[in-house]
């Protein structure tokens, strides 16, 4: 449909929702679930990120609505298109080209970050985000400590190897690259700035979603 899914049963866009998610799940996982290895999936650190950033993502969404009073956006709808947004499904139940600057640049956020590695989302992937939070911590960290004490690089459970992590930086520095060279062409065939940006980083990030350029 023309305005995706935003006009079929409740019953449906929850089950959207748990596609969505499954889909931004780490594909290794399942297989963990096929023998019955539930600890797997319960502890894994990057579903956990991947929740809460979708739960996060939806309150910031609903509180924006509540305050500026979009219209009657219900709580599912504004849920289903934050959960959307961060596993790079792409699919919509509110019209995104209607919501507000704030509401925008949240999901340009979660587009660029999408789902975890190893699963059928876009974006740097959270693991990549939680790593490089990290990084940035064990740096300021670093300034407070004396030349030759020793600092481990052990982040998400594990330790990185300097070449794993210049790989990891490489991919996020080339993806943010490729979206401000794309947005410049936008910004210059006169768009608007932030309808540019959200969309240049949902196709960089095999999203989909649109604010109406497209």
């Amino acid at each position: 449909y023309n305005s995706s899914i935003a006009n079929v049963s409740g019953i449906l866009q929850t089950t959207v929702i748990l596609l969505c998610v499954a889909g931004a799940i780490p594909a290794p996982l399942f297989h963990d679930l096929l023998r019955g290895n539930w600890k797997s999936l319960i502890l894994d650190s990057e579903v956990h990120a991947l929740l809460v950033a979708g739960l996060v993502l939806g309150g910031l969404l609903i509180a924006a609505s509540v305050m500026r009073d979009h219209g009657p956006h219900s709580v599912g709808a504004l849920l289903l298109t934050a959960f959307s947004a961060q596993t790079t499904a792409g699919f919509s139940a509110v019209p995104v080209g209607e919501l507000d600057p704030f509401s925008k640049l949240a999901l340009i956020i979660a587009m660029a970050t999408g789902g975890s590695i190893g699963s059928s989302a876009g974006g740097i992937k959270l693991r990549r985000l939680i790593v490089l939070i990290r990084l940035i911590q064990l740096m300021i960290l670093k300034t407070r400590l004396t030349p030759r004490a020793a600092m481990t690089t052990r982040i998400a459970g594990r330790d990185w190897a300097d070449d794993e992590l210049v790989r990891l930086l490489s991919v996020t520095g080339l993806f943010v690259g490729v979206v401000m060279l794309s947005w410049l062409v936008f910004v210059w065939a006169d768009y608007d700035p932030l309808d540019a940006l959200f969309e240049v980083t949902s196709a960089s990030g095999t999203v989909g979603l649109s604010t109406g350029i497209t």
